[in-house]
């Protein structure tokens, strides 16, 4: 890269984004040509004739010796050769899985959005690359440090857009205590259970006053208060007495 002049970097930057851009042109075609093929496939007629159903075509045999044992029995039985039953076979010129318009519609609905994705796909890709040659050919031309610093210095997607955790969609994950195994095995004391009794009332009514806790809790609405005053519980609104 070091060894091209100016003149060669800017003209291939020109070839590489002008081809960029049929590149993407030759996408969108190739997604109508695909799907055209696509709705032949389904509307494909085939011949009885055909190479691929010479064996099956032994069931015409098979059908015409026994309309001819039919007529003989009916003649045996005196009845004229024209009102013999008869047994006939049907030939599918087309596959029944495609013979429904609903369903050639809706596995034409399928293609398209599939097509659509693979396009997006593939001009994505043309542009990465594109860009990836034309960043090249430009810093390799770059001659002094601070450029080579703030090209480095671009964010990437990835650093743009982080993966999202459960927090960030708001779900909260309930973590127990750290003294609650000894919790489990240590008897409440009846100040143990008021405390408590107060705790659970807050958290389930965090906009609550001192004196609605209290009724909640079933005590007194300065031992609300005396909670809050310690950090235990969030402080009460200042809108509420």
């Amino acid at each position: 890269m070091t060894e091209l002049i100016k003149a060669d970097r800017e003209a291939l930057i020109r070839v590489v984004k002008d081809r960029a851009k049929l590149a993407e042109r030759d996408a969108h075609t190739r997604t109508k040509v695909l799907l055209a093929e696509v709705h032949d496939l389904m509307t494909a007629e085939f011949a009885a004739n055909d190479a691929l159903w010479n064996d099956l075509l032994l069931a015409q045999e098979a059908v015409a010796k026994l309309n001819a044992q039919i007529r003989e029995q009916c003649a045996a039985m005196g009845i004229p050769a024209k009102y013999a039953p008869e047994i006939g076979m049907h030939w599918h010129s087309r596959s029944l899985q495609f013979a429904d318009k609903e369903r050639r519609a809706e596995l034409q609905r399928l293609a398209e959005a599939r097509l659509s994705a693979l396009t997006e796909t593939a001009r994505v890709e043309i542009q990465r690359q594109a860009l990836d040659v034309t960043e090249r050919l430009i810093v390799g031309g770059l001659e002094s440090e601070e450029a080579h610093r703030f090209i480095e210095t671009l964010p990437t997607v990835e650093d743009l857009m982080p993966p999202l955790s459960l927090a960030d969609l708001g779900v909260k994950r309930w973590q127990p205590p750290e003294d609650a195994a000894a919790q489990l095995v240590t008897p409440l004391t009846p100040a143990d259970r008021k405390r408590r009794r107060i705790l659970r009332a807050i958290e389930a009514n965090p906009g609550a006053s001192d004196r609605r806790i209290a009724e909640i809790a079933d005590c007194d609405h300065k031992t609300v208060a005396r909670y809050r005053r310690a950090g235990e519980l969030p402080a009460e609104p200042e809108d509420e007495a």
